[in-house]
């Protein structure tokens, strides 16, 4: 389920909650020993997931956005910042960076950090 607003200054606004049948309801011991395979049915390792995201074009050029997402009973959070710049009418380039943090051993810490760097182009 989703809810989501635009505002007429260029903010985006959405919130949203994801139910994985199949997910973890509890915190893991150990975040390398996780076996989880992605699909359309199973997109995250949680049962429960809620998602809060912002977005705000700060000029017709360059957009960013900031996404959060907390899966309680595992207490994972993952943060998503990232910069979209369009370089010419049909090329892009995004920014994009993943912070991973869950409980292990009665303690949140980071479990892993990404960062990518994306050139898409349109035709």
């Amino acid at each position: 389920m989703e809810i989501d607003y635009a505002f007429k200054n260029g903010w985006y606004f959405s919130s949203s909650f994801l139910y994985n049948s199949r997910g973890l309801s509890k915190p893991l011991e150990n975040w390398s020993k996780i076996s989880f395979e992605f699909s359309p049915t199973n997109l995250m390792p949680a049962q429960w997931s809620f998602i809060v995201m912002a977005s705000k074009e700060f000029t017709p050029l360059l957009t960013g956005s900031l996404s959060f997402v907390y899966s309680p009973g595992m207490n994972l959070f993952i943060f998503l910042p990232s910069l979209k710049y369009n370089l010419a009418p049909n090329l892009d380039i995004d920014m994009i960076f993943q912070s991973f943090f869950l409980e292990m051993q009665n303690r949140v810490q980071g479990a892993a950090y990404k960062g990518f760097l994306r050139l898409k182009w349109n035709f």
